[in-house]
């Protein structure tokens, strides 16, 4: 196995680390698969569920999101979601230039890398082979009134965008076991108090991702949490319909996270996933 890391310099965009775990030497990739992370955490977090893909000779880029991670920006904060969306696009088109011909290229994300993942399909800034959504935001169980996301939209963004709320983003449900929640508080990488500009930007997308006339998307496989108390499973089932080759599955056991509480089941779904798209279409899809 070869574990590695890279920054992107982008102008006009701060830097985007990315890091990679591929198969060891003489073992070329079946595919490469992009994997964005969830709010709260980054690529770390990932690199259990990156080395048994990579095991299984699947070459994984695992993106910081800015403000995320090791990447640049400021730390819990966003402009807009098409930031996000864009260091989706960016670190998918960097996978492009380094892959192997007659690999394919995937795309998936959890929770609100889900959406993002899904967004970036959507804006077609990304065209992978197919994509996989692990308990995607595509819904929250949070309740908003519409005269909390008028104030977020026309008060909070524009006058105090980068202001953080007192109370900490909660990590309550996120996953069964509780050193995940104290693993997020003790790491100086991950940022619980999100600015009032990145909430306001994570209701809008995912009201974009319900309002925008759907498009053809990639073979969509999506894994919800059956008793997810983060994300609502009826709403992301409810767009999920739009698309005719999207495939839903209910895994019961978890909270929210499956990557977290149910790593085995996911690495099988994910390799079962590859193995029906190796090979298949190759860099060329990305588009300008």
């Amino acid at each position: 196995m070869a574990v590695g890391g890279m920054f992107l310099d982008r102008p006009g965009a701060p830097p985007l680390f990315v890091r990679r775990v591929g198969p060891a030497a003489g073992h070329p990739p079946r595919a490469h698969l992009l994997l964005v992370h969830a709010s709260m955490v980054h690529s770390e977090y990932y690199l259990p569920l990156a080395s048994e893909l990579a095991s299984a000779d699947i070459d994984v880029w695992i993106p910081d999101l800015r403000g995320h991670g090791r990447s640049g920006g400021i730390p819990g904060h966003l402009g807009h979601w098409r930031q996000h969306v864009a260091d989706v696009a960016d670190a998918f088109a960097a996978m492009c230039r380094g892959s192997t011909v007659g690999a394919p290229l995937l795309l998936a994300g959890e929770s609100y890398g889900g959406l993002m993942v899904y967004l970036a399909c959507q804006s077609r800034l990304v065209d992978p082979a197919a994509t996989l959504l692990l308990s995607p935001a595509l819904g929250l169980t949070l309740q908003v009134s519409a005269r909390q996301r008028w104030w977020l939209r026309h008060v909070g963004r524009p006058l105090l965008s980068r202001m953080r709320p007192v109370r900490p983003l909660g990590h309550a449900g996120i996953a069964a076991d509780p050193y995940i929640g104290r693993l997020i508080d003790a790491d100086r990488q991950t940022s619980r108090h999100y600015t009032l500009g990145f909430l306001a930007a994570l209701l809008e997308a995912v009201e974009a991702a319900h309002t925008a006339p759907p498009r053809a998307a990639p073979p969509i496989l999506a894994l919800l949490s059956a008793g997810d108390p983060v994300c609502d499973n009826a709403a992301a089932e409810r767009l999920l319909r739009r698309h005719p080759a999207a495939i839903v599955k209910v895994l019961s056991g978890p909270q929210h996270s499956l990557v977290a509480d149910l790593p085995e089941a996911v690495a099988t779904e994910m390799l079962a996933w590859v193995r029906r798209w190796a090979p298949g279409p190759v860099c060329a899809q990305v588009r300008s």
